[in-house]
């Protein structure tokens, strides 16, 4: 079962939702050597309660950069440390905003505001 949460900015209400489990994703091999695509073009993403049809390979993790507000995947398998826009090392995994100021307004912070469950 995943979890899901809502999180709100106490000021200017900007939302962002994230699942505990991330994107989990198996690696289409058929497809990536058949249209000689990258790898990373071939991700097959597996959500809950679907069952994958191969082994899970990876996880893309939501991501919020809090210096220029860039939302982005982080790969499990790179170890990736700074957002891929503005290269700031100031990202936070979505699903851990609870606390965090806001980027938008820098006047309010992230709180919960439900949860989901899938």
């Amino acid at each position: 079962m995943a979890q899901g949460v809502e999180f709100i900015c106490s000021f200017c209400e900007r939302y962002v939702a994230a699942w505990d489990d991330g994107n989990p994703y198996y690696i289409d091999l058929v497809r990536m050597v058949l249209k000689g695509l990258p790898r990373s073009r071939c991700k097959v993403y597996v959500y809950h309660p679907h069952e994958p049809r191969f082994p899970v390979e990876g996880n893309d993790v939501p991501h919020l950069c809090m210096d220029c507000g860039h939302e982005f995947n982080v790969d499990s398998e790179l170890n990736r440390t700074t957002c891929t826009k503005c290269r700031s090392s100031e990202i936070v995994d979505c699903f851990q905003l609870n606390g965090r100021t806001c980027h938008w307004c820098q006047k309010g912070v992230f709180k919960s505001a439900g949860f989901m469950i899938s």
